[in-house]
């Protein structure tokens, strides 16, 4: 099962606040149904074209502090944060 949460919001701290309590909700539906979630596969990739992020906070899903990555694949695209679309657009098979 592929879960993907976004969130918008031009007030870094706030949306970091959102995110957070969606996991929370995810993480207590996941217990309450029996289902385990593989943290070691969770990622979180902040979209951005700001140099410094004041007001990152850390997120924190199924007791681990998710390590914020510059790329994810989702549904065999690669999406990096700044959104240049460039690694996908170099793969030899586009």
């Amino acid at each position: 099962m592929i879960f993907s949460a976004l969130v918008i919001g031009k007030d870094l701290r706030t949306v970091c606040e959102v995110m957070q309590a969606a996991l929370n909700r995810v993480q207590r539906w996941c217990e309450d149904h029996g289902l385990s979630v593989n943290s070691d596969k969770t990622e979180m990739v902040l979209f951005t074209r700001k140099r410094t992020l004041p007001g990152l906070i850390p997120i924190v899903f199924f007791g681990k502090e998710l390590e914020r990555t510059n790329k994810v694949k989702y549904l065999g695209v690669d999406l990096d944060s700044k959104l240049t679309w460039s690694e996908y657009l170099a793969r030899p098979d586009m």
